[in-house]
């Protein structure tokens, strides 16, 4: 058999196992992340984290004055494993901060409550 054929045909096979390990279970996950924050919150800024590396930041702005505990969305594709959520809440009194350890090992939703 001519050597380029199976090189070709290694090429090919390794290609497929590493398709077939991203879209069955190797790659990302789509993960909804909800935070339960108080109404009087004005901002909220998170930051994930695996091991040392940030792997999303985000800030979201929030409009005060509901009548009870507000629900802030954060769409996020993140690997699988164990991370750190850091985050920081303004409030009137001042900034909050905390964090909080999720494990994520498939698509879905993760509600964490940031209330006091």
């Amino acid at each position: 058999m001519d050597p380029l054929k199976h090189l070709a045909r290694l090429v090919a096979v390794v290609g497929a196992v590493a398709v077939a390990w991203i879209l069955f279970g190797g790659g990302p996950k789509d993960v909804v992340l909800v935070y339960e924050v108080p109404a009087d919150a004005t901002a909220l800024r998170v930051e994930i984290r695996r091991g040392r590396e940030i792997v999303r930041r985000a800030e979201f702005r929030l409009a005060p004055g509901a009548s009870g505990p507000v629900q802030v969305r954060h769409e996020a594709q993140l690997p699988q494993g164990t991370h750190e959520v850091a985050w920081g809440l303004d409030e009137p009194g001042g900034e909050r901060r905390g964090a909080r350890s999720v494990s994520i090992h498939e698509d879905g939703t993760i509600a964490l409550s940031l209330l006091r």
